[in-house]
């Protein structure tokens, strides 16, 4: 609770930016046209299908994608995306869609495997990483 608090409260003090699309997509901390990672994102989030009541974050650079893993206290357990299903949103880091992001210590490669991998949490209810790795390899949650 104390982290969703935490959270609730960093998400509410960063200049957002709505944009449309099936989810709702927001800018943290940069003005849409200055976040390189947007429309590669755009993209990618037009080809699944999360939810219409869902809403989904960019960190656009390295700086507040870090204060947001320092404040929930995720800073060892994820540098690209992370879901809240309670809260219906997901945080993207928007550095996945540069060069120098490395997958490396990722199951999912790529930046569309990642989304895949949190639509699976979504999709199948579930705060599993092996349920999400699967939906996000093979469509299901079984």
């Amino acid at each position: 609770m104390k982290k969703s608090l935490r959270l609730s409260s960093i998400l509410s003090a960063l200049m957002l930016c709505n944009l449309a699309a099936a989810a709702n997509i927001k800018v943290l901390t940069a003005k849409p046209s200055q976040c390189q990672a947007l429309q590669p994102l755009l993209a990618d989030l037009n080809t699944m299908q999360f939810p219409s009541d869902w809403t989904v974050y960019v960190a656009c650079d390295a700086l507040t994608w870090q204060n947001i893993l320092v404040r929930s206290d995720l800073v060892s357990k994820t540098s690209a995306a992370f879901t809240d299903r309670a809260r219906k949103f997901t945080i993207i880091n928007g550095m996945m869609y540069t060069a120098t992001f490395t997958f490396q210590r990722y199951t999912q490669k790529t930046p569309q495997q990642v989304l895949k991998h949190e639509l699976g949490h979504i999709i199948c209810e579930s705060p599993s990483e092996d349920v999400a790795d699967r939906y996000a390899d093979k469509g299901m949650c079984r």
